[in-house]
């Protein structure tokens, strides 16, 4: 009987052998893979961070370039004669940029007929050509406008009488409201007021008005 016992004991062996080994093995490629996939996932998410600064830098690079372009394609340096607008095109519907008082200093880059291209901040702008000038021109003096001289009306200075004349001559206005006659039909602000005759306003009961007749 032992010489069967011997067979199977080494056949059980192997078979614990194999065993060991298979776990081992799958235990190994568990961690390689694992290891694999971290290194992966790592090299797609630093790229992709770091790739924004090249196009940041082009975009910075770019604009300052721009400008550099813009400051060397001024001409001279003209003033404006009074106050005019920078438009973005050169019409008079396109976007408003900004002001020049008058004689502010405009870097002019070119004209073209009615309109010259001129740098303003950085970037090109328009202004309408015949608001420039090749020099600053003198203050405007500061003026006082005349004084009206006082309305004069010749107005009788007293309450006219009988003497000289009968009251049936002379005309007065009288208002729709109010108890004084007037010599002038604009008096007190009258509104469609009434001529009549000295005689007549006198019977009615008014008396002179103080304004026309002092």
């Amino acid at each position: 009987m032992k010489k069967y016992y011997v067979p199977f004991i080494l056949l059980w062996a192997l078979l614990l052998s194999v065993t060991g080994c298979s776990s081992s093995h799958m235990d190994t490629v568990d961690v390689i893979a694992s290891t694999a996939a971290e290194s992966e996932a790592e090299r797609q998410t630093i790229p992709e961070t770091t790739a924004m600064a090249p196009e940041t830098t082009a975009i910075a690079l770019e604009t300052t370039a721009e400008e550099i372009r813009i400051e060397d394609q001024v001409t001279r340096t003209m003033y404006a004669s009074e106050s005019v607008n920078v438009r973005s095109n050169p019409d008079s519907g396109s976007d408003l940029l900004g002001t020049y008082d008058r004689n502010e200093s405009i870097d002019v880059i070119s004209t073209d007929g009615s309109w010259t291209k001129i740098a303003y901040n950085g970037a090109e702008g328009y202004v309408y050509s015949q608001y420039l000038s090749e020099t600053k021109l003198p203050d405007e003096p500061q003026t006082t406008p005349p004084t009206e001289p006082a309305r004069e009306e010749n107005l009788p200075e007293t309450a006219p009488s009988d003497e000289g004349g009968s009251s049936s001559d002379v005309m007065v206005w009288i208002p729709r409201t109010g108890e004084r006659y007037h010599a002038n039909s604009s008096c007190s602000n009258m509104k469609n007021p009434t001529q009549v005759t000295l005689e007549e306003a006198q019977s009615q009961g008014y008396t002179p008005c103080k304004k026309c007749y002092h």
